[in-house]
C-alpha cells in the first residue's frame, strides 16, 4: 500500500542523510494557502533546530545570505523560521504578478539552501486532490526550474477524485510538456494470496491457518490495503480477534466477523 512504499522510501533516504519531509492537504483547509508546504518546511525547521548550536549558526548564515532582505516573505508562511533567523524587516510591497514572481523566487532560494549533494531532500504530500491553486503554482515553478536539484518529490492523490479538468492534473500536464520526467504508480488492491502472508506474519501462524480469516477479510475490504487494516484493528478492538495467554495463540470468531457490518 501507500505507507508501505513511502516507508521503504524514508528508510532509502536517511540511509544517504537526506531529510525526508512529509505534508497533507485537508479537505477542510482547501481554502487556506501553501497548508501542506508550510507543514513540511515547519518540519525542516525543527529538525534543524535540534542541531547543535555551531549548527543553527551555520544554517541562519546560508538562510540569510540566500534570501537577503527578503527574508519577511518567508517568516510570514512559516513563522518557526524566526527561531533561526530572527525578527525579519518588513519588505516593499508589489503589486499583483510582480508581487507573485518575487516570492516564487525567494521561495526557490529557500528551498536551494536545504538541498545539496550531501543532505538531498524528499517530500512527500498526501491528498494533492485537495491542494489549493497557490500551493499547485508553487510546486510547478519548482520542478519548472532548472536550478532545483537534489529534490524529490512524491505526490499521491486519489485518483477517482480528479478528473482531466482539475488544477492537479493541469500541473502534471504544464510539467510533462516542460520535458520533466516523472513516474505514476498506480497502487492496485492486495490479492487474496497477499492478504493470506500479511495475517500468517500478522498472527505468528502457518498460512493455511488463516487462510478462512483471509477470504472473509478480503471479501470485507475488497483487498483495499487502508480498509484492510482499520479493519483488523476493528476486529482486535471489539476482541473479535484476541490472543489467548493460555494457548499463546491468536484466536478469531469467524460468525462474529462475517456478520459484522462495516461502511
Amino acid at each position: 500500500g501507500k505507507s508501505s512504499l513511502i516507508q521503504e522510501v524514508y528508510n532509502q533516504f536517511t540511509t544517504f542523510h537526506g531529510y525526508f519531509l512529509t505534508g497533507k492537504f485537508d479537505q477542510l483547509n482547501k481554502n487556506i494557502p501553501f497548508s501542506a508546504i508550510i507543514q513540511i518546511f515547519t518540519q525542516m525547521i525543527q529538525s534543524l533546530l535540534g542541531e547543535n548550536n555551531q549548527s543553527i549558526e551555520n544554517w541562519k548564515n546560508k538562510i540569510l545570505t540566500a534570501l537577503g532582505t527578503n527574508g519577511k516573505i518567508i517568516t510570514d508562511i512559516i513563522p518557526e523560521l524566526e527561531y533561526i533567523i530572527g525578527k525579519q524587516p518588513d519588505f516593499q510591497e508589489l503589486t499583483g504578478q510582480e508581487n507573485t514572481n518575487r516570492f516564487f523566487i525567494v521561495f526557490k532560494k529557500f528551498i536551494n539552501v536545504f538541498t545539496a549533494k550531501e543532505h538531498p531532500i524528499t517530500i512527500f504530500i498526501d491528498d494533492m486532490q485537495w491542494a489549493d491553486v497557490a500551493s499547485l503554482n508553487l510546486l510547478t515553478n519548482i520542478l519548472n526550474d532548472p536550478s532545483t536539484s537534489n529534490l524529490y518529490v512524491i505526490l499521491a492523490f486519489r485518483i477517482n477524485d480528479v478528473s482531466p479538468s482539475h488544477p492537479f492534473s493541469q500541473m502534471l500536464l504544464n510539467i510533462a510538456e516542460s520535458g520533466i520526467e516523472f513516474h505514476n504508480i498506480h497502487l492496485q488492491t492486495l490479492p487474496l494470496e497477499s492478504i493470506i502472508t500479511l495475517l500468517a506474519d500478522t498472527l505468528h501462524l502457518p498460512l493455511k491457518n488463516v487462510s478462512e480469516l483471509s477470504t472473509v477479510v478480503f471479501k470485507k475490504t475488497n483487498g483495499n490495503p487502508y480498509f484492510l487494516i482499520e479493519f483488523l484493528k476493528l476486529l482486535y478492538t471489539n476482541k473479535i480477534i484476541n490472543y489467548d495467554e493460555n494457548k499463546k495463540t491468536w484466536k478469531w470468531k469467524i460468525d462474529e466477523i462475517l456478520r459484522l457490518e462495516i461502511s
